[in-house]
């Protein structure tokens, strides 16, 4: 008797939205993405605003630009990410 695998998600109808699948769920899907993505702004405006001001020779300014966008952006992520699992949580209530 051949054994069977289970379908990885990738490929899984429920994922694809064939069955089972709210909008909801696409609904959380996106801001998790878009949290994600506001996130890889940061980091990357960071890194980008700290190598300037290196550059221009200010490298007090480099460390806090370099420092501070990034960790903003971490916290905002984190906010955003307790935002929808909270409205998650009240939905399937």
């Amino acid at each position: 008797m051949p054994r069977t695998r289970p379908v990885p998600s990738s490929i899984s109808p429920a994922r694809n939205g064939w069955i089972g699948v709210s909008d909801d769920d696409d609904r959380v899907g996106r801001r998790r993405r878009l949290a994600r993505a506001s996130l890889a702004i940061s980091v990357l405006l960071g890194a980008v605003g700290g190598g300037y001001f290196w550059l221009a020779g200010d490298l007090v300014m480099a460390a806090v630009v370099a420092t501070l966008l990034p960790l903003a952006g971490y916290w905002e992520y984190t906010r955003k990410l307790h935002d929808i699992r909270e409205n998650a949580r009240s939905s399937a209530e």
